[in-house]
């Protein structure tokens, strides 16, 4: 008895549905490992800032030669999970506290925390100078444990690749059943007729073009003022504590309103607003992302955050160069553009609570904003004088987009 054959509809949803299947596992683990190295690279950053803290309050007690503080210190430090080690050396290298007594007095380049051992766990080994009025009077280092920074990331992805997986049956299910469904609603084709008339028949539209290339996007950068002065002999727990409280509030309000938080440096959140299909007005949005910020940063102000009332926010506008980035240290998406850099111009300028924004982000929401000129500001010497502006308030409009 011979088969008959299955219709073309039929062939093209299942092809279609293992593609739309393999792609979308593809896309979900670039995702995937784009967050593990974007989460493992925040808890290297978090432990970095707070090993710039460390240093600074071993100054005063190592130009004195208090080892009672300068071990004090260690202690602490070394509480915290993952840190395999800290040690705080003299001028001269020589070890003046360490976490394992015993190396205490012994040179810096001789101790164990400068490799891992061969059968040991791997070690990432962070330094900062010691600094007193300008001047190197020692150094700081704190190891940590790769392994430990691998397994609080890999439980945290864990649910990511749940939904990776369900993502894939969605988009298979969803693919093929609706080809499925169009192709059963087609006209059988007329006697005669060859396969490419029914393959004709079924034929869509162009994929959309990837995503890349040159566009225009609003910056958004925030920033702690006077973060240096604020961090000196404060708790370092606490400190990494209210760090995060700020890094996650601030990028909740990015990406509520379409943006993404593009990275960290320092004491500084940059987040990119793109044009989207269902809202193009990217300007608009960083404003309104900008003025939320504000108004969730005074709130956590009072439950005791100090971090949060000294913030200041500078927005621009402009064309960058856009594209995903693969190499050996993580994927991901990439923006290059003055734009990128002028955002931080501008967020130097503004006080703890205010917005500056540039003279292209005014005139492309001047109808909707209330603003105060700043005096013009030469950012590059012999270049014209860049207009800005303090943002005060915007006006929401039924009639305009």
């Amino acid at each position: 008895m011979r088969l008959s054959p299955l219709p073309p509809y039929r062939k093209i949803a299942a092809a279609a549905g293992v593609t739309a299947f393999a792609v979308t596992l593809a896309a979900g683990f670039l995702l995937f490992d784009w967050q593990k190295d974007r989460l493992r690279a925040d808890r290297v950053q978090t432990r970095r800032i707070l090993l710039e803290g460390f240093a600074e309050s071993a100054a005063i007690p190592l130009l004195g030669d208090d080892l009672l503080s300068l071990n004090l210190l260690v202690r602490q430090a070394s509480r915290l999970d993952g840190t395999v080690f800290v040690a705080i050396a003299d001028s001269g290298k020589t070890i003046r506290a360490h976490s394992d007594p015993a190396k205490a007095g012994t040179a810096l380049g001789d101790s164990a925390e400068n490799s891992s051992p061969p059968a040991g766990p791997p070690v990432l080994t962070l330094s900062a100078p010691i600094l007193y009025k300008g001047k190197t009077i020692g150094s700081a280092r704190m190891g940590l444990s790769l392994d430990v920074i691998r397994t609080e990331v890999e439980k945290e992805t864990r649910p990511v690749l749940f939904a990776v997986a369900a993502a894939g049956l969605f988009a298979l299910a969803a693919v093929a059943g609706a080809v499925l469904l169009l192709g059963a609603r087609l006209p059988a084709p007329a006697p005669g007729a060859g396969p490419g008339s029914a393959g004709a028949s079924v034929a869509g539209p162009s994929a959309d073009p990837p995503r890349g290339g040159q566009n225009q996007v609003t910056v958004l950068c925030a920033g702690v003022k006077g973060f240096k002065e604020y961090m000196a002999g404060r708790n370092s727990e606490a400190l990494v504590a209210e760090l995060n409280s700020y890094f996650e509030l601030t990028s909740a309000c990015i990406r509520s309103y379409g943006g993404t938080v593009e990275r960290f440096e320092g004491d500084t959140i940059i987040g990119v607003f793109e044009g989207l299909s269902f809202e193009a007005d990217h300007t608009k949005r960083a404003i309104r992302s900008a003025l939320s910020m504000v108004k969730a940063l005074q709130g956590g102000d009072q439950n005791g955050n100090g971090i949060l009332g000294k913030v200041g926010i500078g927005i621009s506008v402009g064309v960058v160069l856009s594209g995903k980035v693969q190499s050996g240290e993580g994927k991901g998406h990439f923006f290059i553009g003055e734009s990128m850099g002028a955002a931080g111009l501008l967020q130097e300028m503004a006080n703890p609570g205010e917005i500056v924004i540039s003279r292209d982000v005014y005139r492309s929401v001047k109808p909707l904003v209330s603003v105060q000129p700043l005096p013009p500001r030469e950012v590059v010497q012999g270049a014209l004088p860049w207009e800005n502006f303090r943002l005060v308030n915007i006006e929401e409009r039924r009639d305009r987009g």
